[in-house]
Parts: structure tokens; sequence; C-alpha cells
């Protein structure tokens, strides 16, 4: 009886623990240094949407992965470096530019190519790149602010999703 209720009790407390073990690693704070996320598994994620909106203090971009979510950084870098396959420049409307990487990453035909939010930071998103499991976009902002970029899981264990945050 002592070993079955001491069971129930961790199980509860990990239970009640798991929720802020995620909202910790989730909610890193903003900066405008190159930082990414880690991927979520082994295997290639496939990106078929990406959505944005605007949150209380900043605009958030959803990348939308089925299987695993792909390692990913994102980093500020001139609009000279916004190159794609052809290695030619890619315009991409905005003041400062993020460029958004994942690795082992795929795309599908529903993939957008471009996205123009009408959102206070987040101004023009561009695919750059989808060349050998590398899929790269860059995001028009208004100004160079902070940003945060991390992986939310599930509920359904094949529907992965990487964010990034711009403070406005």
């Amino acid at each position: 009886m002592d070993r079955r209720r001491w069971s129930v009790r961790r199980s509860v407390v990990l239970l009640a623990l798991l929720p802020l073990l995620a909202l910790a690693g989730c909610h890193q704070g903003f900066g405008t240094a190159p930082h990414g996320a880690p991927a979520t598994g082994a295997g290639q994620g496939t990106l078929t949407n990406i959505r944005t909106a605007a949150q209380p203090g900043f605009d958030r971009i959803v990348f939308d992965f089925t299987g695993p979510a792909p390692a990913s950084s994102a980093k500020y870098v001139p609009a000279s470096a916004l190159v794609g396959n052809d290695d030619k420049r890619v315009i991409v409307n905005g003041h400062s530019f993020l460029q958004v990487r994942f690795s082992d990453a795929l795309t599908s035909n529903s993939t957008p190519v471009r996205r123009t939010p009408s959102l206070a930071e987040v101004r023009d998103m561009r695919q750059l790149e989808s060349f050998e499991a590398v899929v790269t976009y860059g995001v028009g902002l208004t100004a160079k602010n902070g940003f945060r970029i991390f992986t939310l899981t599930g509920p359904n264990p094949n529907r992965n999703r990487v964010v990034v945050d711009v403070q406005r």
C-alpha cells in the first residue's frame, strides 16, 4: 500500500513539473545575438506551413513541421547575405533582416515561399534556400529588435513547430 501511494505521489509531482519545465525551456530571453533550438528527434522534418500573429509585446512566426522539428537557428544578417539557391540576392522588404535556418529539413508543395504579414515588426518573409536538407528564410523587420527561437512539440508527436518571436 505504501509503495503504491508513493508511486502515485511521484506521478502527480512529475505531471505537475513537466509543464513548468517545458515552459522554462521555450521562454528564453530576447536578444540580438545568434541563437537556435535543437531538433526534436531523428530524421527529417517537412515544413508545411508558416503562420504569423501579433502577441502582446512581440510578433510571432510559427513554422509548422510534420515529423520532427529540425535543428534551427536565427541571426541578424545584412541584406546582401539574403541569397537563394542560385547565389542571387533575394529582395526581402524591411530595414533589418533575420536569417532563419533549418538543418535536416524538407519543404512540401504547400510550403509558402513568401509571406507578407501586416504586423508591427515582421514585414516580409521569403524562402531563400531549400537544398540538400537545408531550408532558409529571410525575415524583413522594421528594426533590429530582440528575438528568441524555440521548439514546441505535440500534442500529436508528428506535428511540431519552430517559433520565432520578435520584440516590438
